[in-house]
């Protein structure tokens, strides 16, 4: 068998990604803010009307940036799932994204390689935006991922922040 290569992905969370890639990582980071915002995916709620429990459990939101193989810069947005797992009566298939595992990927063109395949890939943008879900979920965004949703709808979401001791909420 000959393996010829396999690229790895370096991802970099918000912060890092911001201070490595400057402007050109918010400019992503603020595309798949907007994308979330366009598909409708995220309504803002006035945490004053929440309760102790539902701030306790609301999942926050991670960004993830990424450098392609061409140059550009991507932007992912994931929900920390940990609080999920907690829960009572947890079962994974019912938190799981509808996404391929980069485990799987790797493993899946190793074996077509070595059979001689030819593959296409394809990208549908948002697939997960688009998945059915019977759950309302609380998300939330905290410091530079809460100011860069600000910046997608400045008349939307301002309201929506708040400020404590340690930062942006």
């Amino acid at each position: 068998m000959h393996v010829l290569g396999v690229a790895m992905i370096q991802q970099f969370s918000l912060k890092a990604g911001l201070k490595k890639f400057g402007n050109v990582g918010e400019k992503a980071a603020q595309a798949e803010l907007q994308q979330l915002h366009d598909m409708q995916t995220y309504f803002p709620v006035d945490p004053t009307e929440l309760s102790y429990a539902e701030k306790k459990e609301a999942l926050n939101s991670l960004m993830f940036l990424v450098e392609k193989r061409d140059g550009r810069v991507k932007a992912r947005n994931v929900a920390d799932g940990s609080k999920q797992r907690r829960r009572p009566g947890y079962k994974k298939e019912d938190a799981a994204s509808p996404t391929v595992s980069n485990e799987g990927v790797m493993i899946t063109a190793a074996i077509e390689a070595h059979e001689g395949r030819h593959v296409k890939c394809f990208d549908i943008p948002g697939a997960y935006l688009h998945a059915l879900s019977d759950e309302e979920v609380l998300m939330l965004l905290k410091g530079p991922l809460a100011e860069l949703m600000v910046m997608v709808d400045p008349k939307l979401y301002q309201k929506y922040v708040t400020y404590e001791a340690r930062g942006c909420h």
